[in-house]
């Protein structure tokens, strides 16, 4: 097997989501989450090469390649973003191609200080109940070991 090859086995991944588990009673989990994180890295950047491959070899056939659709997988160039942007330094000149978009957006920080100042959230605004996420980061001893 090569350096660059990566094989993961779901049987692999089990003992390390059980293992990291106990991180909040056992200090050595943390190697089975290290071991996790590093799979989930290295499975990116695995996929990311995959798409470089794809295209490259896609751009070889043809410069106008769109994407390839398989049984099970699809690969296709997507757009994000915007289609176009102006120059705001002409607006006048193209306002028949702008379009006015209002709408109201909550402050969240003009809220904190009615609150620090009350004690109470607006009428009319609600407290969203937000359920927190655990987030799984390496710190820097972990990275450069």
């Amino acid at each position: 097997m090569k350096d660059k090859d990566i094989v993961i086995k779901r049987k692999d991944l089990t003992p390390l989501v059980t293992e990291g588990g106990k991180l909040v009673f056992n200090k050595k989990a943390e190697v089975a989450i290290v071991a996790l994180l590093d799979h989930y890295r290295e499975v990116g950047e695995a996929i990311d090469s995959l798409k470089k491959t794809i295209a490259e070899a896609g751009q070889s056939i043809s410069p106008d390649f769109k994407g390839v659709v398989g049984e099970k997988v699809k690969a296709v160039y997507r757009l994000y973003g915007d289609r176009y942007e102006y120059d705001k330094s002409r607006k006048e000149e193209l306002m028949p191609f702008l379009k006015l978009i209002n709408w109201y957006k909550l402050s969240p920080e003009k809220v904190d200080e009615y609150v620090e100042q009350t004690g109470t959230v607006p009428d009319g605004i609600i407290l969203k109940e937000r359920e927190p996420v655990i987030s799984l980061t390496l710190v820097k001893p972990a990275l450069e070991e």
